[in-house]
């Protein structure tokens, strides 16, 4: 599925950029680009939509399984090399359960709300009717995949004037990530939670800051989801896919 890296790598590009790219094969990337593709036609912000009903496509479903099996690849590589304490060997049980647990059992819903994982949320964003003003996300693990910088139409102006992602690294420097993900591969970065298990177990990781924006020091823009960045150009901002993993809600 991904090229995985031992666990102390995964640990060491964590700590010092925010964020890990890793590689997809062949196969699974033509998925990812034709959900990508899929996604250049929307009309609006994000699937699934603000409002209106969430209808899965085949396409859909197999990208969501697949960045879902990814985000517990890299949680249980992360996981290994943290000391051992309850909250690790509780998220391990979730990671053991979940081989066995069918999605989609509703081809519309991934999950049946009883799931270790069930509070993940997963979107696809086309970046030329909203943005995203600089947060951290929640949970575990986040996975993303955009069509890669060279590889975006040039609709109408340079790239530089498009919405990319931006990653703040821990020393505060911020990293156009967008610029730097190769074909074949997912952006991978820590969630809060991950942040404060990883540092009660002695081993901290980072979540990162991040934004979709042209500058990632531009002005806060209110109604984000609504709004492309005004800084961007009209067409041909980036579209992505997203999986945050997160644990079922109590």
């Amino acid at each position: 599925m991904m090229r995985v890296r031992t666990s102390t790598d995964w640990l060491e590009q964590l700590r010092k950029s925010g964020f890990v790219c890793v590689s997809l094969d062949e196969r699974d990337y033509q998925v990812v680009q034709r959900v990508l593709k899929y996604t250049e036609d929307f009309s609006s912000f994000r699937f699934p939509p603000i409002e209106g009903n969430t209808i899965y496509t085949q396409d859909i479903r197999d990208v969501f399984a697949l960045f879902y099996a990814v985000s517990r690849e890299v949680l249980a590589a992360v996981l290994h090399d943290l000391p051992d304490g309850v909250e690790k060997k509780r998220l391990q049980k979730h990671l053991i359960a979940a081989k066995q647990e069918k999605l989609f059992v509703d081809e519309n819903a991934p999950f049946q709300g009883e799931e270790g994982f069930s509070g993940t949320f997963f979107n696809l964003f086309h970046y030329d009717y909203g943005c995203l003003n600089t947060h951290k996300d929640r949970y575990l693990i986040t996975v993303i995949a955009v069509l890669p910088a060279h590889s975006i139409q040039q609709i109408d102006g340079p790239k530089d004037l498009h919405s990319c992602l931006w990653v703040q690294s821990p020393r505060g420097e911020w990293h156009n990530v967008d610029h730097t993900v190769q074909e074949r591969e997912l952006i991978v970065f820590v969630g809060e939670e991950l942040q404060r298990i990883s540092m009660e177990l002695g081993k901290e990781l980072y979540a990162c800051d991040h934004c979709i924006r042209v500058d990632p020091k531009g002005e806060y823009i209110s109604h984000s989801h609504h709004r492309r960045d005004p800084q961007s150009l009209k067409k041909g901002n980036r579209c992505s896919i997203a999986l945050v993993l997160g644990e079922r809600h109590e």
